[in-house]
């Protein structure tokens, strides 16, 4: 008769106990849990497990493999889940169901926001960086539209709808007897026990299958293992470390560079400098520096932009130059001030250093003047560029612009003027008659969800018709300068990723089609160069004022191209959105050395990676001597940075 009375109580009396959690509460753990693992098979982890093969490199996994990928993808919502359960059974129901609820949705909302970070800049957004990032202008900053604010909306109205209804099915499942048994959680112990154990499983796994891949750090296994927004890597490193002789080979590259640090540094090799010095050295040139948004060396052609090729061919055409940063203020900062940017500590700086070229220039009588969208007064920025003479010109319009420097130009004194073109930053629009390369990604394309390998093609068309707008622009602006009478620098704020190693965009990782641009230097006198060495944006504004005669420049760590230096290098900062820069690349020859500071100690970075130009891992241990070259630009570094030239 009781049992028979049960099997209809109301859902307010179903519980195993009141020690326990009540079934209707359990299952909606289950459903919360299932409509995860939708998602991360269905759509967060989607093209990593079934699509990303050509884009990463890595061969088809076979049918086991691909089982074991997906089960090890969702051990993480089976975690969740059990502690999920195990909380809820301490709780009172509607406080349990409740704060699922709303845990869940705030998660959903989390998760979405961080995956579209991850699309383009396939890494996740920190906690500082999505502080300083409701601070500025999307739009501006990142080219995010209209429409891509709106999918955002409609996913989490979506969730919203799945965990309100997945809350109110959970009641009448209750009352399924088997199911409702099946829900009960366990005990904290037991808890504990399971979800340490597949935790150590899961990334033991992950380990032992990055070891065995030829490039570990983009394995398939290590992608989707990083990529997935419910899992801990807490236990990644440690375990890594025991296993991997990679890192073992890095722990002998830092232990030689601490005994170069020890060594006294020896005179430079005699060599040749990268440019003979003009027969006009000493004349009181104008000086045009022209920065370009994003450009990526690859897409700088005939065809694309037929200009800029041109001038290249009658001036100095520097074939392996790099930015000083991956993000803008980066690059600008470094080409301003003759130095990397380890001086920039984030926009809330109260005290900002100011280009001592700039301020040499006014001091000669130079007319110094900035032009440009107006992100290039944003925040990031503004404190570190106050010592123009003239007031900066921000203008959306890019004809309005060259108007704006016509104006400028006709002044009689010198000028030192800087010219910022932003419409070729993502995501890459462009007036209609510029669309020469075809098929090309629409207007509205929705780069934070669809943007894949497959797609490559017209997003890439779509970016250099962009480039050939600029092309034209560019023409355009340098029809009103004498370059007989003008030097003029034309590089890139900083290079742009599209898809070369998987990701798109920049100011995320520093590999070479992020920081590696193209730079074209018109010099009166000095003709035609090919310039094949090393050579950096800190090293563009001495080349200007050594061409100019001066005497003494500002003290820098660049290096004029006129002067005799061997072996060259290129500092480049890895954006850092929370300000203060803490990894660096280090470039020399033919390899590059990744380096990063303990917050424990800022004054003597370690070696994190070392890579050749195609971003391929390299040996330290199979020819030590060839890093000695790096290892004294590291030192160099370091000096400047200890003496307050750098920072």
């Amino acid at each position: 008769m009781n049992d028979h009375l049960d099997q209809h109580a109301p859902p307010e009396r179903i519980a195993a106990s009141d020690e326990g959690c009540r079934p209707d509460t359990a299952i909606l753990v289950g459903l919360l849990g299932a409509y995860y693992a939708y998602n991360l098979i269905g759509r967060w982890l989607k093209y990593e497990l079934f699509s990303g093969y050509s884009i990463y490199g890595w061969e088809h996994p076979g049918n086991a493999e691909l089982l074991t990928l997906i089960c090890m993808a969702l051990v993480p919502v089976i975690m969740w889940s059990l502690c999920a359960l195990a909380v809820a059974a301490r709780l009172r129901s509607a406080v349990a169901v409740a704060g699922l609820v709303a845990s869940n949705l705030l998660v959903l909302a989390a998760i979405e926001l961080d995956n579209s970070w991850y699309a383009l800049a396939k890494r996740h957004a920190t906690i500082d960086e999505a502080t300083v990032l409701l601070a500025l202008n999307l739009n501006e900053h990142f080219g995010l539209r209209t429409e891509d604010i709106g999918r955002f909306v409609e996913r989490s109205g979506l969730h919203v709808v799945v965990v309100l209804l997945a809350a109110a099915v959970a009641v009448p499942l209750a009352r399924i007897r088997w199911l409702a048994g099946a829900m009960r959680p366990l005990a904290w112990r037991s808890t504990l026990t399971l979800v340490v154990a597949l935790g150590l499983v899961e990334s033991m796994c992950v380990a032992l299958f990055k070891i065995r891949a030829y490039d570990p750090e983009h394995s398939q296994w290590h992608t989707i293992a990083y990529h997935n927004p419910l899992r801990l890597r807490v236990l990644d490193s440690l375990l890594y470390t025991r296993l991997c002789p990679l890192l073992r080979d890095t722990a002998r590259a830092n232990a030689a560079l601490d005994n170069f640090r020890g060594q006294s540094e020896s005179p430079t090799a005699g060599c040749a400098a990268l440019l003979p010095r003009p027969g006009t050295v000493g004349k009181r040139y104008d000086v045009l520096l022209v920065v370009l948004e994003s450009l990526n060396v690859a897409y700088v052609d005939q065809q694309t932009m037929p200009y800029l090729t041109s001038l290249a061919s009658r001036s100095i055409d520097l074939r392996k130059h790099y930015s000083s940063g991956n993000a803008t203020h980066l690059g600008m900062l470094g080409l301003l001030f003759g130095g990397p940017p380890a001086f920039y500590r984030g926009a809330s700086t109260d005290r900002c250093r100011q280009s001592p070229f700039i301020e040499a220039f006014g001091q000669l009588g130079y007319r110094t003047k900035i032009l440009g969208k107006d992100p290039y007064m944003d925040p990031r920025m503004k404190g570190y560029l106050r010592n123009f003479n003239q007031p900066a010109f921000g203008v959306s319009d890019t004809q309005e612009l060259v108007t704006a420097f016509s104006v400028e130009w006709r002044h009689a004194a010198p000028k030192c003027t800087v010219m910022y073109y932003f419409p070729t930053h993502f995501p890459y629009q462009h007036a209609p008659e510029h669309a020469y390369f075809l098929p090309e990604a629409d207007d509205d394309y929705d780069y934070l969800e669809q943007a894949t390998v497959e797609d490559s093609k017209p997003i890439r068309n779509r970016y250099r018709n962009c480039l050939h707008q600029a092309d034209a622009w560019l023409e355009m602006l340098l029809q009103g300068v004498d370059l007989d009478q003008t030097i003029v620098v034309i590089t890139g704020d900083h290079g742009e990723e599209l898809f070369e190693r998987g990701r798109m965009g920049h100011a995320s990782y520093l590999d070479e089609p992020q920081i590696r641009v193209p730079c074209v230097l018109s010099i009166p006198g000095c003709g035609h160069h090919v310039v094949d060495a090393v050579t950096s944006h800190i090293d563009l504004l001495p080349t200007v004022v050594d061409a100019l005669g001066w005497k003494a420049g500002p003290p820098s760590l660049g290096l004029s191209l006129f002067r005799s230096v061997s072996p060259r290098a290129a500092i480049v900062a890895n954006n850092a959105h929370s300000g203060e820069v803490k990894r660096w690349a280090v470039i020399v020859d033919d390899r590059k050395v990744i380096i990063g500071y303990r917050s424990s100690d800022r004054v003597r970075p370690t070696i994190v990676d070392l890579y050749d130009l195609d971003d391929r891992r390299l040996s330290f241990s199979a020819d030590p001597e060839k890093w000695s070259g790096a290892f004294g630009a590291i030192r160099r570094f370091e000096n400047a940075a200890a003496e307050g030239d750098a920072l």
